[in-house]
């Protein structure tokens, strides 16, 4: 079992990760928050580049959100603009814009998944294996009805 990093636990870890993200000396940083400079040294080279991507892909994701939520005021704008002079056309081709917009946000935020959903009940290889499975409990026929009313459970409730 591997121990816990003592900085990751610190009380005052967050500062330790800023006092090192700005360069400071270990020894230093060790002195001042009552460390050893090994466990510094260790959380830097083990623990500080996870929380770093981790950081600049909070920034990029904050930076989309913004420039999104820009966009969204400006398609806002054209509809409302557009809505006003009669130009219903525009006015779709906004609102059309702003779906758009919330669907990429939603994507960003992780609540639309864009990967395939497949269905393994009705795949070859499943409906071979069944039927083997149920072949081979022919001479069992107790134990063959079991496992097959488990099956139909389990892909009725699928």
């Amino acid at each position: 079992m591997s121990r816990v990093c003592t900085i990751c636990s610190h009380e005052q870890g967050d500062d330790i990760d800023r006092a090192l993200v700005m360069g400071l000396p270990n020894r230093r940083i060790a002195a001042q928050y009552g460390t050893t400079e090994q466990a510094v040294r260790r959380h830097k080279d083990k623990h500080l580049p996870t929380l770093l991507a981790e950081s600049q892909r909070h920034v990029r994701a904050d930076t989309l959100m913004a420039r999104l939520e820009h966009y969204t005021h400006s398609a806002h704008s054209i509809r409302t603009k557009a809505e006003k002079s009669g130009d219903l056309r525009t006015a779709l081709a906004a609102i059309r814009e702003l779906v758009r917009i919330v669907e990429l946000q939603e994507r960003l935020i992780g609540e639309i998944k864009d990967t395939a959903t497949v269905n393994v009940l009705v795949a070859p290889e499943w409906l071979q294996l069944r039927t083997a499975l149920l072949d081979i409990l022919q001479p069992f026929p107790e134990v063959r009805a079991l496992v097959a009313g488990e099956l139909v459970r389990l892909e009725a409730a699928a």
